[in-house]
């Protein structure tokens, strides 16, 4: 009877996880993907939030009127008269005569927008084509109009309600992060060789066909366009921004400008009739998404302070970078940002061709990038366009993440504050173990902060596995959890394979073989990338072929080796200088910070947190920490590659310090009144496996 009740309880839970992913899926449908708008994507973060930490509802009237909502939701854009605008866009290269572009605009249009870019950027100061990081080297648009994540299965480049725009970022012109785009700024490099066109300020222009229904609108251009409104093509220009009212039922309006100095910027003024049919529609959005939220969550108080962490971290990434939220990140050039999310978009654009091999291999036969980043970076254009908001909800992440963990360690109220104070640390650049580092290499597209999510994830569930003996969910959500941080982030597999192979132990100890299955089951994912490998380039390679060129594998164990003979006179005095430098900056995390702080730190985590006094999970937790910080030892030692491990390092150590110092403060008060007060919550902080 006994086992029969865990078999229930065990379908209860996953059957529990499968309606929380049903809510996001319901709420993603009525929110119209992909989601693009700043205001709906806050909206759809948040009601997430709510529905991943709160309780679901299972009354089935529920569930049936949020079906109902949802059916009644979908017709809203084609009932309610919203302003659709067709859009088509492009960069503007020019290098020969005949291009696609040229082949499809006017000929009137094309020779002026020729003649601007032979001013702006002539024969004499153009960069070589034969030099790779020249834009001429990658060539010109092949086709006519960019394909856009907004609008992603086919002509036009996208259908928009509004135009609001001042560069190219606030635009959110996606084609510039193609690989064929790949070139690098000539003052970023101060290399001759490379481009004097600049990535966030490349030329580009955009034509709309403009509804009947702005008819007496007003659209405001800085730049150059040409009006067709009823017989031929209109030239306007000015020094600074000029209006035009739209008088005809079928307006073209084609603008651009090429003077970095002078981005093209469009903004429409809608009329009142119009702007009031387009904030009816959006309120409806809002309304259903928020009634389905009501009718399926149900709030907690424990549910409250992730959520409130969650709407805090989209806050601090708001102030410090607007443009991820409210525009476009253009990637530098020759960045593995732009690799990643280049990638990404072909990936999609693959799949939505029906070219399934080619989407799966992801742009490599054998994978030399980290691999996981750019199938996240297709799904995160697939849901959202355009944006960078895929990448925000990670970013988010990593402090409710790191609550979680905390929670699990030290009292509820200490959790809160101290991860608090980590997204308050964004103002100060200083703060090396802060949440700015992991906002910054994630602004700039490189897999770390992902995978770090994930990582943290799999610490979180495996805490639970090892609480909960009869529930084997969070074992095989521990164990994938894992898998995706190593396809995310390779170099994670050791410090995975240690916490997975401490809480494997525990499980045969206490012969909990389900368990272990389960995951077994949630792990297999992570030899993919080896399958991908052999499938693909015939060749059998672990994880990645970059994993021990010399740009990675900073120190082999040879040069250690030569260093300590060196202090003998049989190695390389020079291999000494140089192991030494190598170990500086692994204690420095970032360059230009001291390394006493973090040798103080990780001196003081050896001390406290290998205790006898202390639980399976601190000692886990730091065991975890030094293995990643073993792969330093190695490995580029600093910067991105290093903020897990000393993030670890100072939550075991603050877990441990915690327990210790509440167990003391707990005999002392018990063995003078008797009791042990529970405002001190050190009850629950220290209890653990």
């Amino acid at each position: 009877m006994a086992e029969s009740a865990g078999v229930d309880r065990q379908r209860g839970r996953g059957f529990i996880a499968m309606l929380r992913l049903l809510t996001i899926l319901i709420l993603l449908g009525v929110l119209s993907p992909p989601i693009n708008d700043p205001s709906f994507f806050t909206l759809f973060f948040l009601l997430s939030l709510a529905t991943v930490f709160g309780d679901i509802r299972l009354g089935r009237g529920r569930w049936l009127l949020a079906a109902a909502v949802l059916v009644a939701s979908l017709p809203i854009q084609s009932v309610i008269p919203t302003t659709k605008i067709i859009e088509r866009h492009n960069l503007f290269l020019r290098i020969v005569e005949g291009e696609a572009v040229q082949r499809q605009l006017p000929d009137r249009i094309y020779a002026d927008m020729a003649e601007s870019f032979e001013r702006q950027y002539p024969l004499d100061r153009r960069c070589d084509a034969k030099n790779f990081g020249c834009w001429a080297y990658f060539g010109v648009p092949r086709t006519a109009s960019a394909w856009s994540a907004d609008h992603a299965f086919g002509e036009p480049s996208r259908v928009v309600s509004g135009i609001d725009f001042h560069d190219l970022a606030s635009f959110r012109l996606g084609v510039i992060n193609e690989i064929q785009y790949n070139w690098y700024d000539f003052l970023t490099r101060g290399d001759p060789a490379f481009s004097e066109i600049k990535r966030e300020s490349a030329p580009f222009f955009v034509d709309y066909e403009l509804p009947s229904s702005l008819v007496g609108s007003s659209l405001c251009i800085r730049g150059t366009s040409f009006w067709n409104e009823t017989s031929g093509f209109e030239r306007l220009s000015g020094d600074g921004e000029y209006c035009r009212r739209i008088v005809s039922p079928q307006t073209q309006v084609i603008a651009y400008s090429f003077d970095p100095a002078k981005p093209l910027a469009m903004r429409l003024q809608k009329t009142p009739s119009r702007l009031a049919w387009d904030w009816l529609s959006f309120a409806l959005h809002l309304i259903c998404a928020i009634s389905i939220a009501l009718c399926l969550v149900r709030l907690t108080p424990r549910a409250l302070p992730p959520i409130a962490i969650g709407a805090f971290a989209l806050l601090a990434i708001y102030c410090v970078y607007p443009t991820l939220l409210t525009g476009f990140r253009v990637h530098d050039g020759g960045n593995d940002g732009l690799t990643h999310e280049g990638y990404g978009r072909n990936i999609l654009q693959a799949a939505i061709s029906g070219n399934w091999r080619e989407a799966l291999q992801g742009m490599e036969p054998v994978f030399y990038f980290m691999p996981g980043l750019r199938y996240f970076r297709a799904l995160e254009k697939a849901l959202f366009g355009d944006t960078n908001y895929g990448y925000i909800i990670a970013i988010a992440g990593i402090p409710i993440a790191i609550f979680c963990i905390l929670r699990q360690l030290v009292p509820t109220k200490l959790a809160i504050a101290t991860v608090a104070t980590f997204v308050l640390s964004i103002a100060f650049p200083a703060a090396v173990l802060g949440f700015l580092p992991y906002v910054q290499f994630a602004e700039q597209g490189f897999p770390d902060t992902l995978g770090y999510l994930f990582f943290l994830i799999g610490i979180i569930y495996g805490f639970k596995a090892a609480q909960a003996p009869d529930d084997r969910l969070p074992a095989c959500v521990s164990s994938f959890a894992f898998a995706l941080a190593v396809f995310v982030r390779p170099n994670l597999a050791a410090g995975g394979a240690v916490f997975l192979s401490l809480w494997g132990i525990a499980l045969i100890r206490e012969r909990r073989w389900w368990n272990l299955c389960f995951a077994a089951i949630g792990l297999s994912p992570a030899f993919l990338i080896t399958l991908h490998n052999w499938v693909f380039g015939k060749k059998i390679v672990l994880l990645t072929a970059a994993a021990f060129i010399k740009e990675n594998l900073d120190m082999p164990p040879s040069r250690y080796a030569s260093a300590l003979g060196s202090l003998v006179g049989r190695g390389d005095p020079a291999d000494w200088l140089a192991v030494t430098q190598h170990l500086k900056n692994w204690l420095q995390v970032l360059p230009g910070h001291s390394p006493w702080y973090h040798l103080v730190l990780l001196i003081m985590a050896l001390s406290v947190c290998f205790r006898s006094e202390q639980t399976w999970r601190i000692r886990t937790l730091m065991a975890t920490a030094l293995s990643l910080h073993a792969v330093l030892w190695f490995w580029y030692p600093y910067g991105r590659y290093a903020l897990m491990a000393w993030t670890l390092t100072a939550i075991a150590t603050m877990g441990a310090l915690v327990s210790s110092w509440g167990k003391r403060i707990s005999v002392k008060v018990t063995d003078r009144y008797g009791s042990v007060p529970m405002m001190f919550g050190f009850r629950g902080a220290a209890h653990g496996k």
